[in-house]
């Protein structure tokens, strides 16, 4: 499903690192051209001050992900 809200609602909401980590690979996906930077930029932030702080997610794998979804 490409539903927007919907990924960001189960980010939310998921449970285990490799749950976090698909999703932000579907975010990755879909805001994959120059024009969304700054949204993807936006959504690496929040990813990293809100869901991460909150949960025992290993970084090594998170900030990759995360690097890319800054770019």
């Amino acid at each position: 499903m490409r539903n927007l809200v919907a990924t960001l609602f189960q980010l939310e909401h998921a449970r285990d690192e490799e749950t976090v980590l698909k999703l932000i690979e579907r975010l990755l996906v879909w805001l994959h051209t120059d024009e969304q930077r700054s949204l993807r930029r936006a959504f690496a932030v929040w990813v990293r001050r809100v869901l991460l702080n909150s949960r025992a997610i290993d970084d090594v794998a998170a900030s990759q992900e995360l690097a890319e979804l800054s770019r």
